[in-house]
């Protein structure tokens, strides 16, 4: 029995996706995080196969389309989908 041994990593398809959905989400959150307009503080930003979730809350029906137009100007690839729950500010 002859027995290889690679000494140097191999990087596969399934890594550069899992990066390349950790980079997505994580654009997302930022830019969002630094529009002025989007006060919500608790936003999630996940991968569902193709889809991007945003779940959180906001204060208006206007921050969540905000959000969601932002999502998808950086996600063209995939759809994009809020779970967001808007809870007006008293």
């Amino acid at each position: 029995m002859i027995m290889q041994f690679y000494t140097h990593a191999r990087t596969s398809d399934s890594q550069l996706a899992g990066c390349s959905m950790a980079s997505m989400t994580a654009s997302i959150k930022a830019a969002v995080a630094a529009d002025p307009r989007i006060k919500c503080t608790n936003l999630w930003v996940s991968m569902l196969g193709s889809n991007i979730i945003l779940e959180g809350s906001a204060d208006s029906r206007a921050e969540e389309t905000l959000a969601l137009e932002l999502a998808r100007s950086i996600a063209t690839s995939c759809q994009v989908l809020s779970r967001m729950l808007v809870r007006p500010t008293a």
